[in-house]
Order: structure tokens, then sequence, then C-alpha cells
């Protein structure tokens, strides 16, 4: 398996969600005013994040989402997550809520399936130092009296074209110059 696979994951992973890590995936004057389960689940997000909890950050996806994680997929989880709890999220957030476009949806029909369909992207915004804005975003539904994250469980045939494209050449580390080590291998 190519060492950046990672990097071909992340990329197409935030092309498809419409931006995630990108500073025009949220427009601010849409922004709704976060209800109690939703900050529940952002609060859980953050948590789970920060304290590199898998089993957390797992049991806060729908069910119909875990359950669409295979085995025969398992590489392509194993770096999304590590990669999802590489960073963890400060204190003193920006928070965007909007609804999901018909556009980002429309945008993955090929690449992506949606074991339930999103209805919101929460995205959250911070600053490691001037002009650095970093992000996670991330899709949601509400079922029953609960916010559930929904994963794009990509296609067999986007998994082979991230598993058969060559690697592409290691990026320095922001600030230092220095490349970031290579991904783990899968298991």
């Amino acid at each position: 398996m190519k060492k950046n696979i990672i990097s071909a994951i992340l990329s197409i992973t935030l092309a498809l969600i419409g931006g995630r890590g990108s500073a025009n995936a949220a427009d601010a004057g849409a922004t709704a005013p976060a209800d109690a389960a939703q900050k529940a689940l952002i609060e859980g997000y953050i948590a789970a994040v920060n304290a590199q909890d898998l089993p957390k950050l797992k049991s806060l996806m729908h069910p119909k989402c875990r359950a669409a994680i295979t085995d025969a997929d398992h590489d392509f989880w194993d770096r999304a997550f590590a990669a999802e709890l590489k960073e963890s999220i400060p204190t003193g957030t920006e928070l965007h809520i909007t609804p999901v476009r018909p556009d980002q949806l429309a945008g993955m029909k090929g690449y992506a399936t949606f074991p339930i369909e999103p209805t919101y992207q929460i995205q959250i915004n911070w600053f490691p130092s001037t002009n650095h804005l970093r992000a996670r975003a991330f899709f949601t539904v509400h079922e029953g009296d609960q916010w559930y994250l929904v994963e794009a469980i990509p296609t067999p045939e986007t998994l082979l074209r991230l598993r058969t494209q060559p690697a592409a050449p290691a990026k320095p580390e922001p600030g230092t110059g220095a490349a970031a080590p290579p991904a783990p291998a899968p298991h």
C-alpha cells in the first residue's frame, strides 16, 4: 500500500464534503444556532478527538454508517480515523452549522454513498496562529432525540482508485520544513 495514501484519502474526502478543512466550507451568514442535542454531539466529538478515543468517535456515528463499514474497507477507515484523531481541537473555536446543500450530495455520486442522508454540516474552526486556519467539518442527521455523525461510504471503485494511485510526495509539516512521517501500514 502506498505510504501517502492518507493524503489521497483526505483530499478526496475534503472534495466530497465540499471543503473539509477549508475556510470556504461554511457560509457564516447561513450559520444556525446549535440546539442542545447538536451541542452534545459537538462536545462528544471534540472530547473523543482530544482523548483519541476511537470507540467514542464511532459511537457518535449513525448506526447505519457504522454498519456500512466492512472488513473490505477497513484500511480506508483505519487511516481516516487515525487522521481524524491526529490533532486535538482547542477551546475557543468558531462553530458553523449549515444545511447540507444539494450540490454537496450530488458531487459525491459515483464516489461515495450515504447510508442515511445528512441534513446539516457542522464545521469547527480554530486559529493555531495568525492567518492559519484549522477546521473539522462533518455531516450530521437528527433522528429521534439525537444528532449523529454521517459518514460518506466510499464506493468499491473509489477504494480501488485510492489503493492503486501513485503516492503523492510528502509535504513539509507546517512551520517545520520537515516532511511528515509516512502513514502507518494498515493492519
